[in-house]
């Protein structure tokens, strides 16, 4: 497990959730900034997001969510993608390469989800 990932699941981040929606259960402007702008509300608590994460939280009749999903970089080849050499190939039937070769990077997520009940 990454570091990042380590500290959103940690027994402290989760306490610090739990009293972040404690308190946005009885104050109308932090529950509204919790919903519409989480992730400066949860950091403002000391919850570290890691840099490029998507957070987004939800409440329905007392059930809070709380989704954080942090980007991890993934190569081209690892992800099981052809390069643009091998693409060349496979759609020129092996004639002569004329593109040039850039490492692709794309970016898998992983989450971590908190709930709360009221």
């Amino acid at each position: 497990m990454n570091d990042s990932k380590s500290a959103l699941v940690s027994q402290n981040s989760r306490e610090k959730w739990s009293r972040l929606v404690q308190c946005a259960a009885t104050d109308k402007d932090l529950k509204q900034r919790l919903l519409t702008e989480p992730t400066p509300v949860l950091e403002a608590e000391g919850v570290a997001i890691p840099e490029g994460s998507r957070v987004h939280v939800t409440e329905d009749n007392g059930q809070w969510r709380c989704v954080i999903e942090t980007p991890v970089k993934v190569s081209a080849a690892a992800a099981g993608e052809l390069s643009a050499g091998e693409l060349s190939s496979v759609v020129g039937g092996g004639g002569k390469e004329t593109t040039s070769a850039t490492e692709s990077i794309s970016f898998n997520f992983t989450k971590v989800e908190w709930t709360y009940s009221s």
